[in-house]
């Protein structure tokens, strides 16, 4: 790893990588430091096992720009069950963290066995303490989707559990998201991915703004 930062750092001004596999956690973030650490160029973290933050930004972004007064409103990030998809969560740490610097009503809902990673848990507990935002941490669906306004529904490290259900009954009038590629009619129904109520297009989309606008600060402070 550090012979190949050494010589990608001398072909490029900056540098992307992407490292996710389940079955090694947090390996690949560890990996992504490791390669950081031997790099002469700015790195972006394209996703590994333990964060996503250019989805991250994308989905501030979405949610910013589509929900009125969103700090203030429920925001629900949900596990969805999935029988073959074995995702890192770094998706729902990513929001996590992300989130709770700027919404002030969070929940997030999965079953008992599906735990994320508790420093990740410490990072947002930390944020939370600094700006008074709220985090409601529930194993109940429906309790969690009641009267929320976005539903940010990710599956996360499937491999025994068997727990799902029509999205669309539960979804009410909230906004749907999903980062893509979705299992469809087990994470959600096509009724639901497809329907008005879904944000996907618009998040794949800013995928693309924010990180043009990242490489732009990135590259402007290369040539200050």
């Amino acid at each position: 790893m550090r012979d190949i930062a050494l010589a990608v750092s001398e072909y490029v001004d900056l540098i992307g990588i992407r490292l996710s596999n389940s079955s090694h956690y947090p390996k690949y973030n560890e990996l992504f430091h490791e390669f950081c650490k031997y790099s002469s160029k700015s790195v972006i973290n394209l996703e590994c096992d333990k964060y996503h933050p250019a989805q991250g930004l994308a989905d501030l972004k979405t949610i910013k720009d589509n929900i009125k007064d969103y700090q203030n409103k429920k925001i629900v990030l949900s596990w969805a069950y999935s029988p073959s998809a074995l995702r890192v969560p770094a998706i729902p740490q990513e929001q996590l963290i992300l989130f709770s610097r700027f919404m002030n009503n969070i929940t997030l809902v999965h079953p008992k066995e599906f735990r994320l990673d508790p420093e990740i848990i410490d990072k947002t507990n930390a944020n939370l303490s600094k700006t008074g935002n709220k985090l409601n941490i529930t194993h109940e669906r429906e309790e969690a989707y009641k009267d929320a306004t976005v539903i940010y529904a990710r599956n996360w490290a499937t491999r025994e559990y068997n727990e799902h259900g029509k999205s669309e009954e539960l979804l009410g009038d909230a906004s749907f998201m999903h980062c893509l590629p979705v299992h469809r009619e087990y994470e959600a129904t096509n009724e639901v991915i497809d329907s008005n109520q879904s944000l996907i297009k618009v998040q794949m989309k800013n995928r693309e703004s924010v990180q043009k606008r990242l490489l732009e600060l990135l590259l402007n402070n290369i040539n200050e």
